[in-house]
């Protein structure tokens, strides 16, 4: 073990190794003891201090103070003079290190349960504001949403559902990039029914690619004036990002819809998408397009 200091009473607080091996208390059991754990090759990484108290007050009790780098802070291992069970056999001081260092196991284990107890309590705290904020931009944006409650047993990425009744339509979905709402949809599913288990990419029955293709019909509705039932997906143009990461690995370009203006006349809208966001459109008469075609 590595010396640290040593006390030899009020008269001599702490004093050199060299003149402590000349005093009367080095040849005593317990600094004996203190000076062969000096010497012993399995404990360089113990730090010991020794307190061998003042021999005119009884006040104070000899001990040595063990410390280790893995024990808790403010929890040395502390053995007395009069513990001779402990330091008089052969082994005692190992076997009181043992134990020692059990206890701190013990202790550190339900610190921490503590600990990811409170991880857990600040990540659903978190949590409970993202959503929180989520519901306030669906609620903006689709006013019937107010009822709408987190579907909770969904695999964690950047998009998050809400519904008011998950085996009804619609199901409201808000994107969150970065600790941000960037897009809000209404889909016209139940999640239960017909959103639960699907596949997650771009197509057009995934789940971001039904996100993406939301997102264009409402923002057709919106500048073009049109009712929403007249529109549906055609293609979806979109890629995966290259670099890894579990949240935001799509991109979108743009999304091209069909819109039925009669039953004998149809358009083309293509969706241009920005930052994964509608920014403008591009309506074809689909006569004139199979022409440039």
């Amino acid at each position: 073990m590595k010396c640290v200091e040593i006390f030899m009473g009020y008269m001599n607080p702490q004093v050199p190794f060299e003149k402590f091996v000349t005093s009367k208390r080095a040849r005593s059991p317990f600094g004996m003891l203190f000076t062969t754990l000096l010497e012993e090759t399995w404990s360089k990484e113990y730090e010991i201090s020794a307190n061998f108290g003042d021999e005119r007050s009884c006040d104070e009790k000899p001990c040595f103070e063990i410390r280790h780098r893995t024990f808790l802070p403010g929890f040395p291992l502390i053995i007395y003079e009069d513990e001779e069970a402990v330091w008089m056999v052969h082994g005692g001081v190992e076997n009181a290190i043992r134990d020692h260092i059990k206890m701190t196991k013990e202790r550190i284990r339900r610190k921490i349960d503590i600990l990811q107890s409170n991880v857990y309590d600040l990540d659903r705290a978190s949590r409970q504001i993202a959503l929180g904020k989520m519901k306030a931009a669906i609620v903006n944006t689709f006013p019937e949403a107010h009822a709408a409650t987190p579907i909770m047993d969904v695999v964690p990425g950047d998009l998050f559902f809400f519904a008011a009744d998950q085996y009804k339509a619609p199901t409201f979905i808000a994107r969150e990039d970065y600790d941000e709402v960037v897009g809000v949809a209404r889909i016209y599913h139940s999640f239960s029914r017909h959103l639960r288990g699907r596949a997650d990419g771009v197509k057009k029955n995934n789940m971001h690619g039904l996100f993406f293709a939301a997102l264009a019909k409402e923002f057709a509705v919106r500048e073009l004036a049109v009712k929403r039932h007249e529109l549906s997906c055609k293609k979806i143009l979109a890629k995966k990002k290259p670099w890894g990461g579990s949240l935001n690995l799509y991109v979108a370009k743009e999304v091209v819809l069909f819109q039925k203006l009669s039953p004998s006349q149809w358009r083309l809208v293509t969706v241009e998408f920005k930052n994964n966001l509608p920014v403008s459109l591009a309506p074809i008469l689909l006569a004139k397009f199979a022409a440039r075609v």
